[in-house]
């Protein structure tokens, strides 16, 4: 079941309802994970900074 909150924001995306006015909500928390598998058949390479600060990499 979702909350009050959640069908607020849902009614209000699809009643169109213009930029302005949807409320802004930041992120609290974020994961950053590099796919290692993907990145070498992708012939992608990320910088030793980005490793650092990847939480997951495999």
């Amino acid at each position: 079941m979702w909350a009050n909150s959640q069908r607020n924001r849902v009614r209000r995306f699809c009643l169109k309802a213009t930029p302005g006015n949807l409320p802004v909500i930041g992120v609290k928390e974020f994961a950053y994970v590099v796919n290692m598998d993907t990145a070498r058949k992708l012939n992608l390479f990320p910088p030793m900074q980005v490793l650092k600060y990847a939480e997951t990499v495999n």
